[in-house]
């Protein structure tokens, strides 16, 4: 699906401006593929194109979704990595979700998470992923993350991931892992 997909953006775009069919595609694969996700939907369901549900839950069991809003938080976060795949800096380069949605139980067992920690999407709007991206520059992936996203952004670098996220309210915050 993906390579069929790209093939009709390039296409498209020798028409159209880049940001229009990518909006206009994302959109268009949400009203199709993404209604009706829910906690219960198969780990193979996609949020996105590129953007799988088990991948938020690192397809353990055990990290599955309880309430329908983290799954809508879910898929914000999915359609702005969608975004940043797509980025000149990333260029279509598969994103790796390091760390997703954690219980409670799993995140009291996370070092150095912490008890309020976006990985616990325990209330709507609040939700967050580590990604890692292989023979890519992550200081420009930052760098580029710092002026797009407006939420959460954890500078792990140095430990080898990103961490990507929003809070309730929608505050803008940056903080490097120590």
């Amino acid at each position: 699906m993906n390579t069929i997909l790209n093939i009709i953006i390039g296409i498209i775009k020798k028409l159209f401006k880049q940001e229009n069919v990518e909006n206009l595609i994302l959109n268009d694969f949400r009203e199709k593929d993404v209604e009706g996700i829910t906690p219960g939907s198969s780990f193979e369901k996609r949020f996105t194109p590129n953007f799988r549900y088990g991948e938020l839950a690192l397809d353990v069991e055990a990290r599955r979704f309880i309430h329908q809003y983290q799954c809508n938080t879910a898929l914000f976060l999915c359609k702005f990595l969608e975004k940043l795949r797509i980025s000149e800096i990333v260029n279509k380069s598969a994103i790796r979700i390091t760390s997703g949605y954690r219980t409670p139980e799993i995140n009291s067992k996370t070092p150095n998470a912490s008890t309020t920690s976006e990985h616990l999407y325990n209330e709507p709007d609040k939700g967050g992923v580590d990604i890692f991206i292989s023979g890519v520059d992550m200081d420009k992936v930052y760098e580029w993350l710092d002026n797009n996203w407006p939420y959460s952004l954890g500078d792990g670098r140095h430990l080898g991931f990103i961490h990507i996220g929003i809070r309730p309210g929608r505050p803008r915050v940056r903080w490097t892992y120590s």
